[in-house]
């Protein structure tokens, strides 16, 4: 299954990501030019859920899920040239990040089922 695709800049490759087939536990992303060249896998990881695209200075952003509700980042400049981001422990709805990775907006789940049950008090 592909996950999600995304073109470089300069239009000449494309980066996706995909479940493996025999399991379908471990998200793998890959590069493939768009001359018609065979495409490499740059990483691969278990995860519940994930997505790629590259940043501004032509590598890739891996974020993917190690767990249905963290998200971990990942950035990748070529097959096995993994540098680890860092990982939102917390409940994430979605997360962005810039192309520079100088900034980031992560929306956080912060669910509320029982409060029905709760009371306001007034002082």
């Amino acid at each position: 299954d592909l996950v999600s695709v995304d073109a470089d800049a300069e239009g000449t490759r494309l980066a996706f990501a995909g479940w493996n087939r025999g399991t379908v536990d471990t998200l793998g992303v890959a590069v493939v030019p768009v001359d018609g060249s065979a495409p490499a896998i740059w990483a691969t990881s278990y995860a519940e859920g994930g997505m790629v695209e590259f940043l501004n200075d032509g590598s890739l952003l891996f974020k993917y899920r190690p767990t249905q509700e963290s998200v971990a980042l990942l950035q990748v400049r070529g097959p096995g040239n993994i540098t680890r981001l860092g990982t939102v422990p917390r409940p994430v709805d979605d997360i962005s990040v810039s192309g520079d990775l100088k900034r980031i907006a992560v929306v956080e789940r912060d669910y509320h089922g029982d409060a029905w049950m709760s009371r306001i008090v007034r002082p």
